[in-house]
């Protein structure tokens, strides 16, 4: 088992969330290369998570992935459009990390291109990341971060100087709080999806 496979397999998946932050997010386009820091993400903690599309051991064609090996990519509509997860932990655990935000780091002329607005509009929202990226399929779904054009780079990533534990977005408010409170994200960094001007790092955004 390869170092990158032990990472997804052998790490507490709300763990493996926080310790993501800060990794950087790289995708080989046909123009060039596009990349960006995590700065928030979601953990979804397989068959006794409700708000997991896995919740009670569901399977069927759409969360198929969600039962492969940690390290798979997992792309997925949501509300009409695609979203980015990696999934974690053994084949048959179906846990995964949604990417909620990025910071843009690398081809941001391109990233305009494929997602025309300015500013932390850019990326902070799982679909806009997505987007962002130049990704407008599912063609990756079922492949490996540690191969093809879509990598997780921990060689070049950024350290976060504090981490937000918080509700995830949209979980009812039923959900045990066990599972609710596994959002992610670095305080101050402006491309949260959820964060106020007030609170912005415009210095360092939250990295040491």
């Amino acid at each position: 088992m390869s170092e990158f496979s032990r990472t997804f397999q052998q790490t507490a998946t709300d763990q493996l969330a926080r310790d993501l932050l800060g990794v950087t997010l790289c995708y080989q386009t046909p123009r060039g290369r596009v990349s960006g820091w995590i700065v928030e993400d979601e953990a979804y903690l397989g068959v006794n998570d409700p708000a997991s599309f896995a919740y009670h051991g569901h399977q069927d064609r759409r969360n198929l992935p969600l039962y492969q090996a940690g390290g798979t990519i997992y792309l997925y509509k949501l509300y009409g459009r695609y979203v980015l997860d990696v999934v974690t932990q053994p084949v048959g655990n179906p846990q995964a990390i949604l990417f909620r935000a990025l910071e843009p780091a690398q081809g941001q002329d391109l990233m305009a291109d494929n997602r025309p607005i300015n500013g932390r509009q850019l990326t902070n929202g799982p679909a806009k990341l997505v987007e962002a990226l130049g990704i407008s399929g599912a063609q990756l779904t079922g492949h490996a971060f540690d191969q093809g054009p879509l990598r997780l780079d921990w060689h070049h990533r950024r350290h976060p100087r504090q981490i937000v534990t918080a509700t995830r977005r949209g979980a009812q408010a039923a959900t045990p709080s066990a599972f609710s409170q596994q959002r992610f994200y670095v305080a101050g960094n402006p491309y949260v999806s959820t964060i106020h001007v007030r609170e912005i790092d415009h210095d360092r955004h939250g990295w040491r």
